[in-house]
């Protein structure tokens, strides 16, 4: 990642109207600006007219072969650029757990698969395998890799981590971060999740409270993320769905901002993980609507809403104008994001090439590095020990 220009964000963030400051707080789903599978000026018109923050779930919902979406990236950029009054580019991203989730994506193993190589050099590889990917169509921004324990095998989500151990959790994830934030072309913001305890949830279900004190988190769970953001660099943190000691985390100000930040000096985004901030309000019932729910979110240190704007936009607004959250708030938030976007380059360079779009799909190399994560086993020696990868030849 470059050096973020603060001296321009601050400028630039000067010349904000209220209503482009909380529009960068923002996402839309792709879906939302297509119309028959191409860019619709007239939706975009319609539903970004100040600009937006984010765009999300581009592969999935739009079905888009790789080139086609790429167009796609190009054209919503450019009328980022050319149609709203501030011509911010958004932060195009799409999940990459296991491949980048749209058409086209070479398929790894799950995390808890390539946890099980032992070998943080091939994560590191494979992280940057699916950046490249990412990149050719204009994602610059992904969700993951998932940093909980692996605590509770009845939890649906188990697959997901690098296992229960938190040495190896924080080995596996600072590699995969710096696959995807450092590997060999344009950096792609990686995302730790969930902050924090997610994978150790009563009775293993999901959503459902931390089963543990914040000591016993501190202790365990926080160690990866400590490690993602002191050694890896981090940019972005998803704050999780459950509640700690009764507090969900996603209005958890102590969580998000006094260990985070002030202990650990972050300096990037916390996301929302889907529609988080509204179930401070659905489920957890901490709050009696929407519109609180997202006042109290943005004053914890959640910065932006994922997939979409049912407690950052019209509602934040409002309370902003009625004098019920304050401004500087809303600045604080901002101006997080549009420093990531100016460590990105975005300002620079923004948009990706169509016609170059599928060179990084279905290609040979990622092929074999897919099939060599899927055979290689190792012992914990391995660190250093002995190789116990399958014998079968490479073909």
């Amino acid at each position: 990642m470059q050096e973020s220009n603060t001296e321009q964000v601050a400028a630039l963030l000067e010349t904000l109207s209220l209503e482009e400051k909380v529009a960068q707080l923002g996402t839309v789903r792709i879906g939302s600006l297509l119309e028959d599978g191409s860019f619709s000026r007239e939706r975009a018109l319609e539903e970004i007219p100040h600009g937006i923050g984010r765009v999300t779930r581009v592969g999935r919902e739009s079905r888009l072969e790789p080139a086609a979406l790429a167009r796609v990236v190009r054209d919503v950029q450019s009328f980022l650029e050319a149609k709203t009054r501030p011509g911010i580019p958004a932060i195009f991203r799409e999940e990459a757990l296991y491949g980048y989730a749209g058409r086209g994506g070479t398929a790894f193993p799950q995390s808890i698969g390539m946890a099980s190589t032992w070998n943080p050099e091939l994560v590191g590889r494979v992280a940057d395998g699916i950046s490249s990917q990412l990149r050719a169509i204009g994602c610059r921004a992904t969700l993951a890799p998932v940093l909980d324990l692996g605590l509770d095998p009845r939890w649906g989500r188990i697959e997901e981590t690098y296992g229960e151990d938190p040495a190896l959790v924080a080995q596996m994830g600072l590699v995969a971060i710096e696959g995807f934030q450092g590997g060999s072309g344009e950096p792609v913001v990686a995302t730790a999740k969930h902050f924090a305890g997610h994978g150790r949830p009563e009775g293993g279900r999901n959503r459902a409270p931390a089963s543990c004190s914040f000591r016993t988190l501190e202790a365990n769970d926080l160690r990866p993320f400590h490690v993602a953001v002191e050694r890896g660099g981090v940019e972005s943190v998803m704050a999780a769905y459950h509640a700690v000691e009764g507090v969900p985390c996603h209005a958890d100000e102590r969580l998000l901002t006094d260990v985070l930040r002030d202990e650990w000096g972050f300096d990037g985004t916390v996301v929302s993980d889907g529609r988080g901030i509204e179930l401070l309000c659905d489920d957890h019932r901490v709050v009696p609507d929407r519109a609180t729910a997202g006042k109290t979110a943005l004053r914890a240190g959640t910065d932006v809403e994922l997939p979409e704007r049912e407690c950052y936009g019209s509602a934040l607004l409002e309370a902003v104008r009625d004098g019920e959250v304050r401004e500087a708030l809303v600045d604080r938030a901002a101006r997080r994001h549009l420093e990531q976007k100016s460590r990105l380059g975005l300002f620079e360079s923004a948009a990706p090439d169509p016609d170059r779009a599928g060179e990084a799909f279905d290609s040979e190399e990622h092929r074999r590095l897919a099939r060599r994560a899927a055979r290689e086993r190792r012992r914990p020696a391995a660190l250093g020990g002995r190789d116990h990868r399958s014998h079968r030849t490479e073909r």
